[in-house]
């Protein structure tokens, strides 16, 4: 999706044409192990997005360290 300022400097909303749908691939889970080795830092990790971000990439294989 693009959003560009006009000659006034005013930003214009995107169109349907300008917009795209996501690629469902983009949101899949990692592949097992494909992290194995890897140290992963999650800051926000003890609740929320940030704590499922980090149990993924602990199933994954990496050494996840979280914070807050």
């Amino acid at each position: 999706m693009s959003v560009e300022a006009d000659e006034t400097g005013s930003m214009n909303t995107p169109t349907p044409e300008s917009a795209h749908a996501a690629d469902p691939a983009d949101f899949a889970p990692f592949s097992h192990r494909a992290l194995s080795g890897k140290v992963a830092l999650v800051a926000g990790a003890t609740r929320g997005a940030g704590r499922a971000i980090a149990r993924d990439l602990a199933r994954a294989g990496a050494f996840v360290h979280c914070t807050g």
